[in-house]
Parts: structure tokens; sequence; C-alpha cells
């Protein structure tokens, strides 16, 4: 007798706006796009401030998750 597993993948974040290590001027939106969807209840990002002159580092602030998604 066989049994059969659901696949246990993970999405993978597929491209970004701004792209990845870019250097912009403060973004109205940070965009993410996956290879599927996400389970919003499951998922979550850490948003991190860094290389501001004259300010010192900030802890990750935490993002609330805006599904997006296209069918």
């Amino acid at each position: 007798m066989g049994v059969a597993f659901s696949a246990m993948a993970h999405p993978e974040l597929k491209s970004s706006v701004p792209q990845a290590d870019s250097a912009v001027a403060a973004p109205e939106k940070i965009q993410l796009n996956f290879s599927e969807n996400l389970t919003v209840k499951f998922s979550g990002a850490k948003l991190t401030m860094t290389g501001m002159k004259g300010m010192s580092s900030h802890s990750p602030m935490p993002v609330a998750a805006k599904s997006g998604a296209r069918r």
C-alpha cells in the first residue's frame, strides 16, 4: 500500500520593488512578489531601516501583510 504526501515547498521571493540591495529615496510602498500566494496568517516581514545619516540603527519593525493576490 502506498501513501501519498503533499509537497511541503515554501513560496520563493521572485522579485521586489524596489529591487533588493538598491538605494532609493523613501519609497511609498514596498512590493514583494512570490512564486505562489501566501497564507497571510502564517506570513510576515521585518522591515529594518539602516544607513540613515545622523540616526542610530533601528530594531526590525513589524509590517502587516496586505494581500494583492491576482488570479
